[in-house]
Order: C-alpha cells, then sequence, then structure tokens
C-alpha cells in the first residue's frame, strides 16, 4: 500500500486567520484523493489517503492526484505559508508526522517509489531518504511507445482485451463503475490514439511480465460484474473469455452459458469446441469448461439442443445416449434428471418421468440448487396432466410460478403460466387461462423469447374462440399471420373456423388445409346443412387421420392448434377421431331424419357411442358436447322423450360441471350464452324443463 500524507504549514494561524481558504485547502486535497482512487483519512493534522499499488494504472492515479493539489497550492500560494506532501510505501504514521515538520516545502517521494515514478516526474534533491520532486510530466505525456510506463502497457493491454467484449464507448463507464478515475480511462485512451498504437497480446505480456495477469483478472472482473447485473446473458462464447482469462466461471454460470446456447439455437461455437478431439488444446471444450464438468455439460447441450430446436426424431436420437454414470455435481444431475423427465413426457412414460422429477425436486430443495425447482415442478405438474390430476397440475404449476417470481426466471414464467392457463382450461376455469395467459406472453416479452409468445397469443385467441367471442378470436388468428414462427396454414384453418361460427355464409376457405382444417371442413358443411358433404368429409378423415403421440414440450408445438393443451391428455389421433365421429353421427341423423331411414340412426348411434365411452375424465372439454350430439341424435331419429330427456340432463350437467369452476361471474355468463355449442344445450335444457 502506498500512502499519500499531505501536511500544511502554520494550518492552526491559518484557520483562525483565513478558515474559507483552510477548508478550500482541506476539501479540495481530501475530493483529489478520493477522485484518484485513495482511501482518505485524517491523521491529526495530517490528511493522509492510502492507495492500492496492485490496481490497474495505479501510477497514472497518484500523477493525476499530483496534478491537481498542485494546481489547487499554486492558486493559493500567495494565502498560505507552505505545504508538504510525502509519498511512501507501507510507513509509520508518526515517522511520516516527523518528516512532514521537519522537510522543507515539498512533493517528497520514497526513493524506489521514485524511480518506479520516474516517467512522470523529474526528481532533485535526497533528505532523509526521499527524493524532492521538481517537476511533473504532464504536458500531453511525452513518452515514445518504447519508452511509455508500465501502467501505460497495463491500460492499452486491458482496452485490447475488452475490445473482444465491450463497443468502446461504453469502457467510460465499465471502469467508473469498477471504481477507477475516468480521467485515467480518458486520458490514456486519447494517448493511445493519438500515436494509433498497436501491439500483440504477446508483446502486451512480455512488456508486462507478472503484471499481465492481475489485468486479466480486472478484466474477467468486469464481464462476471455485468454478468451479475443481466446486462449480458451467460453464452459459450463469454466462458471461453473467461478462460483465456485465466478465470474459471464456477459450475452454475457455465451451466446458465450451455443452456442459453443450447435452447437460443447459437452453437456454433460451442459445437465446434466440443467436437475438437486435440487433447493438447487450450481451446476444446474439456479445456474451457473443466474436464470433470465436460462430459455431463455435453450431455446437457445436446439434449437441450434437441428439446428445444429439435424434431421427434432427433430429440429420440439425443436420449439414445445414456447420461455420464459420474454425474456427482448435484447441480448439473438435477438439471440432466428435468430433461430425461421432460423426454419422457413427450412419449408418454408418466412413471419414469415422475421418478426423475422427484429425484430433482428433492435435490432443489437445498438452496444451492433451488433455480433448478421451477421447471422439475412444471415438468412434474405435466405428469400429473397426464394421469388426469388436473387439481394435482395446478397446485403445482402454482409451487412453481412462485419459485420462478422469486428468481424472476422470465423463460419459467412463460412456460409456467401457459401451461397453467392449458391446465386451467382443461379443468374448465376459462377465466383463471385467461389470467395466466396474459402473464405469460408479457413474460415471454420480458424474456424476449418471440418463439413461445407467438404461441401463447394463439392459444389466447383461442380461449376467446370457446367463450364464443369469434369475430375477435378471427383478429387474434389474423394478428399472427406474418408471424415467421408458425405456419400460415394453421393460422388460415384456424380463421377459417372462426368464420364459420360467426355465421359467416361463405366462409373463406384456404387454399391449404392444415390438418386441423380437414376437421373445420366438417364443420362448415354441418352448420351449412350440407349433411351429405359433411358425412363425406368424416368418412374420408377418419380413415386418414395423421398425427404423432409424441408431444412437445420445450418449444411451441405448431403440428396443432390444439397441441400442448389437450392433446396432453390424449393423443391427436384419438382427439381428432372423437371430433370427426360426432360429426359424422349428426350429419348421419340428419341425413336419416330426412330420407326417414333408421339405418342412418344405428350407424349414427354407432358412431357417437365411443365418443361417450371414451369421455368419463373430467378433462375432456369436449364431454358435454359429445352427450348433447347423442341428443341431438336420438331427437332426430324420433327415440322417446324420456331417452332425449337423459342424454339432455347429462349434457347440461357436464356443463354446468365445467361452467362451475370458472370463477368470474362475466366470463362464466359468457361461455354459457355465447359460446355456439354451449347455447344450444342451455335451451335445450330449457324446453326439458331443467333450468
Amino acid at each position: 500500500m502506498l500512502k499519500i500524507n499531505f501536511f500544511l504549514r502554520y494550518q492552526s494561524q491559518l484557520r483562525l486567520t483565513r478558515e474559507s481558504v483552510f477548508k478550500k485547502i482541506e476539501m479540495g486535497i481530501i475530493n483529489a484523493m478520493e477522485v484518484s482512487g485513495g482511501v482518505v483519512r485524517s491523521e491529526k493534522k495530517i490528511i493522509q489517503a492510502v492507495f492500492d499499488e496492485s490496481k490497474l494504472g495505479f501510477d497514472l492515479a497518484v500523477l493525476i492526484f499530483l496534478e491537481k493539489a498542485i494546481a489547487l497550492m499554486e492558486e493559493l500560494a500567495r494565502d498560505t505559508f507552505g505545504y508538504c506532501i510525502v509519498i511512501r510505501q507501507n510507513s509509520d504514521d508518526e515517522d511520516t508526522m516527523r518528516l512532514c515538520t521537519s522537510l522543507h516545502s515539498g512533493i517528497w517521494f520514497d526513493a524506489d517509489y521514485a524511480e518506479q515514478f520516474q516517467a512522470f516526474a523529474v526528481f532533485g534533491a535526497d533528505a532523509a531518504g526521499l527524493k524532492k520532486l521538481i517537476s511533473l510530466k504532464s504536458n500531453d505525456w511525452p513518452w515514445s511507445a518504447e519508452t511509455f510506463p508500465g501502467s501505460l502497457w497495463e491500460l492499452f493491454y486491458c482496452f485490447e482485451l475488452m475490445k473482444k467484449f465491450y463497443p468502446e464507448r461504453s469502457f467510460q463507464s465499465l471502469f467508473t463503475s469498477a471504481g477507477m478515475n475516468s480521467e485515467i480511462v480518458s486520458r490514456s485512451r486519447n494517448f493511445f490514439m493519438a500515436r494509433a498504437l498497436s501491439f500483440s497480446e504477446e508483446e502486451c505480456i512480455n512488456a508486462l511480465g507478472k503484471r499481465a495477469s492481475p489485468v486479466r483478472t480486472f478484466v474477467a472482473s468486469l464481464i462476471l460484474a455485468s454478468l451479475n447485473k443481466k446486462e449480458v446473458k451467460p453464452s459459450y462464447h463469454i466462458i471461453a473469455a473467461l478462460h483465456r482469462l485465466e478465470c474459471d466461471a464456477g459450475d452454475e454460470l457455465i451451466l446458465n452459458a450451455v443452456l442459453n446456447d443450447a435452447r437460443s439455437g447459437n452453437c456454433e461455437e460451442m459445437q465446434m469446441a466440443i467436437n475438437d478431439r486435440n487433447l493438447f488444446s487450450k481451446e476444446n471444450f474439456a479445456s474451457v469448461v473443466g474436464k470433470e464438468r465436460a462430459k455431463d455439460l455435453a450431455y446437457i447441450f445436446y439434449t437441450n439442443k434437441a428439446l428445444y430446436h429439435g424434431s421427434e426424431s432427433e430429440i429420440r436420437a439425443a436420449f439414445l445416449e445414456p447420461p455420464p454414470e459420474s454425474n456427482t455435481n448435484l447441480l448439473y444431475r438435477t438439471q440432466i434428471l428435468a430433461d430425461i423427465a421432460s423426454y419422457h413426457i413427450s412419449t408418454g412414460n408418466n412413471e419414469e418421468a415422475g421418478k426423475s422429477l422427484k429425484e430433482a425436486m428433492l435435490i432443489a430443495q437445498e438452496p444451492a440448487y433451488e433455480k433448478e425447482m421451477p421447471q422439475a415442478q412444471r415438468l412434474y405438474a405435466l405428469v400429473n396432466i397426464r394421469n388426469f390430476r388436473l387439481r394435482d397440475a395446478i397446485d403445482y404449476l402454482n409451487f412453481a410460478i412462485e419459485k420462478a417470481e422469486k428468481l424472476n426466471n422470465s423463460h419459467e414464467i412463460g412456460l409456467i403460466s401457459y401451461y397453467s392457463a392449458a391446465t386451467n382450461y382443461l379443468y374448465g376455469n376459462i377465466s383463471g387461462a385467461k389470467r395466466s395467459i396474459t402473464t405469460a406472453i408479457e413474460a415471454a416479452r420480458l424474456a424476449g423469447k418471440d418463439d413461445w409468445a407467438t404461441r401463447f397469443k394463439f392459444f389466447e385467441a383461442r380461449l376467446l374462440f370457446e367463450t364464443g367471442f369469434y369475430a375477435e378470436s378471427y383478429d387474434g388468428f389474423q394478428a399472427l399471420k406474418d408471424t415467421d414462427a408458425v405456419q400460415s396454414d394453421l393460422i388460415d384453418s384456424w380463421s377459417y373456423r372462426s368464420e364459420i361460427y360467426m355465421g359467416k355464409i361463405y366462409p373463406r376457405v384456404p387454399g391449404t388445409l392444415h390438418n386441423d382444417g380437414y376437421l373445420f371442413q366438417i364443420e362448415d358443411a354441418y352448420f351449412h346443412k350440407s349433411y351429405e358433404e359433411a358425412f363425406n368429409y368424416s368418412e374420408n378423415l377418419i380413415h386418414n387421420i395423421t398425427g404423432s403421440e409424441f408431444s412437445l414440450i420445450e418449444q411451441p408445438d405448431w403440428r396443432s392448434g390444439f397441441a400442448q393443451c389437450e392433446l396432453l391428455v390424449q393423443p391427436y389421433n384419438r382427439f381428432i377421431y372423437n371430433m370427426v365421429s360426432a360429426y359424422r353421427a349428426l350429419s348421419l341423423a340428419k341425413i336419416g331424419k330426412a330420407n326417414n331411414d333408421a339405418a342412418y340412426f344405428e350407424k349414427a348411434n354407432d358412431s357417437i357411442r365411443p365418443c361417450l365411452k371414451n369421455n368419463v375424465q373430467t378433462s375432456d372439454v369436449l364431454d358435454a358436447f359429445f352427450y348433447f350430439a347423442n341428443y341431438c341424435i336420438l331427437k332426430d331419429s324420433g327415440a322417446p322423450e324420456v331417452d332425449a330427456n337423459t342424454a339432455i340432463s347429462i349434457a347440461f350437467k357436464r356443463l354446468q360441471g365445467r361452467s362451475s369452476r370458472i370463477d368470474d361471474s362475466e366470463t362464466k355468463r359468457r361461455f354459457s350464452n355465447q359460446n355456439y355449442w354451449n347455447k344450444q344445450i342451455w335451451e335445450a335444457a330449457r324446453k326439458h324443463k331443467l333450468v
């Protein structure tokens, strides 16, 4: 440590006779010491500042203090009786006080430090082992590239390293936030730019010797500070940079970097590092992240890359490889368990998913691993959905959102809120679903997840559709039409469905129908009383339904508008089959009534029966519709009134069961009175005096 001591001669008299001058000197010296990076304290009649010699640009800090102090004392020279500044390393305060009172006025340096500082100053006489300063070399720093001092080498090397990570316009604020005098930064940068200096990293290291390592440590500290302030996101590029700066980023930061790159799709640099098999390379993956971490992190990278961007076949391929056996790092093990569980949920292996998640949640109860809890709880909620335990799923999603909000994890807040919206919809609480999807959209915006934001807005439009706001749902779907994330045929097909339910005589049939659109084509024909056409469409589709039972969990699933909601509880093929079967049955009944042919009614009953048998779970949002379809078939066939009354009674009770879970009275009213099929059920219930 270097101590700079300021002593003002005859200060008692000066305080009495020229108090304003005394205060100006005192405040001016203290300010000059502080802005130069010194820690100030008063010791008897001495103002003392301690300077850390290990700090970057240390000599320049001393120079700037002296410039300010000399300028101040020259300005007030006529009103003072002289002063003494003693600059010493690791000095005794009592000895320093004796020197200040015995030396002639002026600025005095330890002989050793004077030698170090001579690039900035001219020294004269010796006294008591000290050298007296004659003058400072402050006029535009006259050194050549071959002779400039170590402090400038430090700063030049620092600037060159920082250029790799930060725009130069940000240097000033970065240095200031790190506690460095802004004047040091500006003057040294101006010096370098005026001379157009250029040196290689090797030249800087050779010139600095052991002082090169503290420079790298300083730059690494700036990067870590930026990460902590969330000014930049962790990435493999930054982890590799910290490695080159001889800084180990730590387990959590490295994991976040791997996850960010894998999930964002910015994988090229990390992929190249993993593929680098040169055992002596300092840039390969194992060298950068550490050999003991490499296997776990490579597995996490490949599985997350697949989960977030891969197709079904790519995801399956990524998980063919078993996880590393020696994953003793509990942070990484928790992430691996969550990823494996996500895969098992996709394939419908709920038992294995549950096992993995129970272990992950147990580990995540420890404060050191709590950041892994939101994802684990979200996935465990999906296991409960798969097992038709919707109330339990909602509880786990509530736990997960509380933890994610505490951790300020916008990405997980978005996903948890989305799956909460889907689960509430399946359960029947549409108002709860609306609140959750609004939260999801905002969280996706904050997290910069435009692809998910689009999926969330699509589901928001779907909720408008399900509550009978068909014109508004049409606008919601159309607003997504030019979005890159979603196929236009899916948007066109769902917009087409909205127009059908709006009652348009000629709804716009898309030029290219999405898979969902073939179902809507049947609805269009049925609503326009083209029952033969509706039956033919149904016959064709029911034998040509194509879809996968594999669910996409960690990426927006655009394979169907029903995905990541209804398809969480039943496969696409079964869901569409039931819908088509219902419209097939309704069409057959209408044809049978028109032709007075009982054979059609028998076929209609055969077609609707599997829908009724399959719908024993409260998670089936079409439950009431299927029983109402059965009622319509009975009415068209002229069945006994008691049978029709029983059918509409069941349909009405199922509808009331769903609407009773809506926790907002206005939403409940609109769900009952504006949704097309719900309105039909209510009207039929009134006719049968059920209301």
